[in-house]
Parts: C-alpha cells; sequence; structure tokens
C-alpha cells in the first residue's frame, strides 16, 4: 500500500524520467508533448461525454466545449487523412478493429486475415474466441512465404475468388496489400480493410491513398466492385493537437530525411 501522497509522486516521477529514457517501439505509447498532457488532465477528462453518431447530441449535460473539441478534431482528422468519415473514441486499435469487423460483416461470412507469424493482429480469430461469437465468422489467413514473408498474391486473389462465391470476403490489415491487388483481376465483391493509422507521421503520407498510386476512383472501380479502405488505429484528439503543436518542426523533420535518403 501507499504510505504517503509523496510515494505516489515519486513512483510517477521515477516512470515519467524512465520512458523518457527509452525507445518506445509501440506507436501508440510514445512520449506526449506536455502541451497533450495538459489537455488530458484538464477537465475533459472526467465528464461523461457519450454520444452516437453527432458529437453535439449529447447524453449528458455539461458537454458543450468537449462537443466542439470533438467536432473539430474529426473534422482535422478527415482533412489530414483526406477521407469522409473518422472515428476518434475508440480506445485501441483492437477496439476499433471489432467495430469494423462486426459492422461490416454478418454472421457466417468469411474473413481472410493476416496470420500473426505474417505480422498479423489476428483480430477476427482472437474476436470468435469469444464462446458467443465462435460461429459468427469463418476465418482464413492469406498465403504468404514464410522464407521471404512475400504475399502469394494469385493464390489470394484465387482463394478470395472462391470465398465470396457464397459469403462476402474481408481482406483485412496488410499495408499496401491493394497495390498488389490491383495487379492482379479481383472480380468479385470484395471489403479490403487495412490498418494504416501507425504508418501516419503528420506530414508526406496519405495513409487511405498509399497502395492505390496511378488509380483514379472509376478505375479502382473497375478492379473492385466494392473498395473500402477504413483506417482503424485512432490517432485521438490528443494525437491531433501534438501532430499541430509539432508543425513547426517538421521543416527540420524534413531536412533530417533528405540528408538520409543522401547517404
Amino acid at each position: 500500500m501507499l504510505n504517503s501522497i509523496n510515494e505516489l509522486k515519486d513512483l510517477t516521477e521515477q516512470h515519467t524520467e524512465w520512458r523518457g529514457r527509452c525507445l518506445n517501439l509501440i506507436a501508440s505509447e510514445n512520449l506526449t508533448s506536455k502541451p497533450v498532457q495538459w489537455y488530458l488532465t484538464s477537465d475533459f477528462g472526467h465528464r461523461y461525454n457519450t454520444f452516437y453518431d453527432d458529437p453535439m447530441k449529447r447524453n449528458y449535460l455539461g458537454n458543450k466545449y468537449i462537443a466542439l473539441v470533438e467536432t473539430k478534431a474529426r473534422e482535422t482528422a478527415q482533412k489530414l487523412f483526406r477521407c469522409q468519415f473518422a472515428e476518434l473514441r475508440p480506445l485501441a486499435g483492437e477496439m476499433a478493429g471489432n467495430a469494423v469487423i462486426l459492422g461490416l460483416t454478418e454472421e457466417g461470412d468469411t474473413v481472410l486475415e493476416t496470420g500473426e507469424n505474417f505480422g498479423g493482429q489476428e483480430i477476427c480469430s482472437r474476436l470468435i474466441s469469444a464462446s458467443l461469437l465462435k460461429k459468427s465468422l469463418n476465418v482464413e489467413y492469406l498465403a504468404y512465404d514464410p522464407r521471404t514473408s512475400d504475399l502469394d498474391i494469385e493464390k489470394n486473389i484465387h482463394d478470395s475468388e472462391i470465398l465470396a462465391e457464397a459469403r462476402k470476403v474481408e481482406i483485412h490489415h496488410v499495408p499496401s496489400f491493394e497495390e498488389e491487388f490491383n495487379k492482379g483481376h479481383l472480380q468479385t465483391e470484395v471489403t479490403i480493410y487495412t490498418k494504416k493509422g501507425h504508418t501516419y507521421s503528420g506530414f508526406g503520407q496519405i495513409p487511405l491513398s498509399e497502395g492505390k498510386k496511378g488509380l483514379d476512383e472509376k478505375q479502382l472501380n473497375r478492379k473492385f466492385k466494392k473498395l473500402a479502405a477504413l483506417v482503424i488505429d485512432p490517432i485521438g484528439v490528443e494525437k491531433i493537437i501534438d501532430l499541430i503543436d509539432n508543425l513547426e518542426k517538421l521543416q527540420d523533420i524534413r531536412k533530417l530525411m533528405r540528408m538520409l535518403r543522401g547517404i
């Protein structure tokens, strides 16, 4: 048990100092800036701020300014990612992934996803491990060469065609997978779901467009009868604030990137 408030203070300071010296390899555990820390410890942090769809229509009173922040944050995310919809409420990638899977599939649908040995999170496999959801999805794994970690595109397209004859197929969690499929001739209705939040640094990349270079929307529709590319990693209000707070540093980052490319 804690003997005093000072012990709690000391442990917190030790943790902060320790993590400040570490190389944080998990994107969601990067250090936050002082401005972000201030927002997270403000009065916003302990208000019931739930809403269904429209941030301005709240389930609780006293959320006027929280609603404005969340509305502006959503608009900022849509602009940064160049997407039509943005959802910032999920607290983790797996929660967001579950929402996407449950929202886009019906009982008995087949999902084609990356296995753990190929770097996948196996969101669907874990989802159906719950007893109530065991029969909700059929989960198959993308074919790949374990020696080279290359996807077997032709086999995956073939499997997708076969599986889609009976049910909708969800191809999931493969960065730049669409680009490879552009080289094939997938002719069935498939929903492609990719996880790209961790690849976004605030400059340079356009996650939802990566893997579709050289193809406009009409060309894409000819390749895929149905295409849904969803970013499932929540960047959250604090991440957007962090991006805005660090915009002044981007010039230095660009200089560094140019220097590294020249090495």
